[in-house]
């Protein structure tokens, strides 16, 4: 059904957004990025959408987009804690780990309790003080 939206209505974003929930949810990784980044063009201020290709973008490998995607994403919600350390880890995938680290210690300044961020932040030190090599994927 949300194909057929999308047919009837070229420019319908959140059906697109729908299918690459869809997608996503059924293992098809490279067609949830494809529709998710389908929806950006239509919808680029939704930091929603950028947050689920940046997560596609990083499970698939893809350190370029994965770091476009998550830069905007955290241009339109700044302060963001949950969008920063997604940033930190595309920033990793790409080699960057200077500037990942900086990223996450930001993120755990944001919000000081959320475990998940200080799970990101030993992760990023721990590769970054090279007892693990960067990952490929994450």
């Amino acid at each position: 059904m949300l194909t057929r939206c999308v047919e009837i209505c070229p420019g319908a974003w959140n059906a697109m957004w729908g299918l690459g929930k869809a997608r996503q949810a059924l293992g098809e990784h490279v067609s949830a990025l494809g529709w998710f980044e389908r929806a950006l063009t239509y919808e680029p201020g939704n930091p929603d959408i950028c947050r689920e290709a940046t997560i596609e973008a990083l499970g698939l490998g893809k350190a370029e987009k994965a770091v476009m995607h998550a830069r905007k994403a955290c241009e339109i919600m700044p302060d963001n804690a949950g969008l920063q350390a997604n940033f930190a880890l595309a920033l990793l995938l790409n080699k960057q780990g200077n500037e990942a680290l900086e990223m996450i210690q930001k993120a755990c300044r944001s919000s000081p309790d959320d475990p998940v961020n200080r799970n990101v932040l030993a992760y990023i030190s721990d590769i970054v003080a090279g007892n693990q090599p960067y990952p490929d994927t994450i």
